[in-house]
């Protein structure tokens, strides 16, 4: 079939191939990223990927692991291009803190950030900052006030400026 639709491009030869594949992709797609919808879309984006480079395919290993690689590859990118946004949306929020040396690495950043906070606070930032919760939603879900929410975010922040404060000056 690969061959078949490299040399004629027929469009019955990667209907079969999606047909016969797309349970596996959508499957470790949803293992992956554990929200369908994303999954659904996922799955999608990963065909047009394969579609795409299916003349790239050399026939080294099984068309299902490859079809495997890339749709493990293109999750993990999505979803750590996902965690430096929701990172870089968290540091719009403390306009004071210094830039970041250019040579920072997400992961560096992200151990300045999980070393100032601890488990529950990062949870915290996680549902206003990555979920986009209000803060009465967040008081609904912890059963505290509105007001209660918004002192441990600014603490939160608090906390997380003077650790990069820290970070910087070891640099």
């Amino acid at each position: 079939l690969i061959k078949q639709f490299n040399v004629d491009q027929h469009p019955a030869c990667f209907t079969i191939l999606y047909n016969r594949y797309m349970n596996r992709v959508y499957r470790l797609c949803l293992r992956l990223t554990r929200q369908p919808e994303t999954a659904h879309d996922f799955t999608q984006d990963v065909f047009v990927k394969i579609f795409c480079k299916l003349d790239h395919f050399k026939f080294d290993s099984s068309f299902s692991t490859w079809i495997y690689a890339i749709t493990f590859n293109y999750c993990v990118d999505r979803t750590r291009l996902k965690r430096h946004l929701i990172f870089d949306q968290l540091l719009e929020s403390f306009p004071q803190l210094p830039a970041m040396a250019e040579d920072d690495t997400f992961e560096t950043r992200m151990a300045y950030l999980v070393e100032a906070v601890d488990e529950d606070e990062l949870l915290l930032l996680k549902l206003k900052y990555e979920h986009g919760m209000l803060a009465r939603d967040i008081a609904k879900q912890y059963n505290i006030s509105e007001p209660a929410v918004k002192m441990r975010l600014k603490r939160i922040r608090d906390r997380v400026q003077t650790g990069f404060h820290k970070a910087q000056q070891v640099r």
